[in-house]
């Protein structure tokens, strides 16, 4: 069994997927895939992740661990920050 990690795209293969996505009229799925990609998510917990949690001042975003997470936080990266601001 192959992990996830063994077959995630390169960062021009996550802009080509994302891009043909939003060309394609699936904008949402686009922002969706983005954001996990760069928080590092399991789905579950990305469709759950409510705005709120989201500390803008403290380039934080607070998570609830859907498994044994040790951290209860996500870095807010700078590639993220441009993908949900704009």
């Amino acid at each position: 069994m192959r992990h996830c990690r063994e077959v995630a795209p390169t960062p021009a293969g996550l802009v080509l997927i994302t891009d043909w996505l939003a060309n394609s009229g699936h904008g949402q799925d686009a922002d969706l895939t983005q954001f996990l990609a760069y928080t590092g998510l399991r789905l579950g917990e990305g469709l759950k992740m409510p705005w709120h949690a989201m500390d803008w001042d403290e380039e934080l975003i607070h998570v609830h661990r859907s498994k044994k997470g040790v951290f209860p936080f996500v870095l807010l990266l700078p590639e993220l920050a441009r993908c949900c601001a704009g």
